[in-house]
């Protein structure tokens, strides 16, 4: 809200704009700060690389991000994904990360795959690169 107790709306910078690749620096640099960059694992889910943001300026380009997310990855597409179509963003994207990665496509989903097909495939992934969830020792 502004001074006048007025709602404020966000608009999204132009792409290729310096506001633009500040706002993606800062959010990258607010995550890592608030997270202490200690990631153990990272779970896509509909992941795709965009091609509505680009052009952009290449510090602001989420194809050079993509390359240097090392934890383990599981990405999660639905097949029939209208926002991120599998082969002409989440392939991409795929073909980006690098190694240890793990796809899971669930066939017939869209953009969120649902939670039957969600729920196991990333207790499973998190369960090899984390370890089993071991219940708390009070009962709680």
């Amino acid at each position: 809200m502004d001074a006048h107790g007025l709602r404020q709306h966000f608009v999204l910078p132009a792409p290729g704009s310096v506001a633009f690749r500040d706002l993606v620096v800062r959010h990258a640099t607010e995550l890592r700060s608030g997270i202490d960059d200690r990631f153990k694992a990272v779970v896509f889910i509909g992941g795709g690389i965009d091609e509505r943001m680009q052009p952009t300026l290449p510090e602001a380009s989420n194809i050079n991000f993509a390359p240097y997310i090392r934890p383990p990855k599981l990405l999660l597409n639905g097949s029939t994904d209208d926002e991120h179509p599998w082969l002409t963003r989440g392939l991409p994207l795929w073909n980006l990360l690098r190694q240890p990665k793990q796809l899971v496509l669930v066939e017939g989903a869209g953009h969120m795959p649902p939670a039957e097909a969600r729920i196991p495939a990333i207790t499973q992934f998190l369960d090899r690169i984390l370890g089993p969830v071991r219940p708390h020792p009070s009962g709680d």
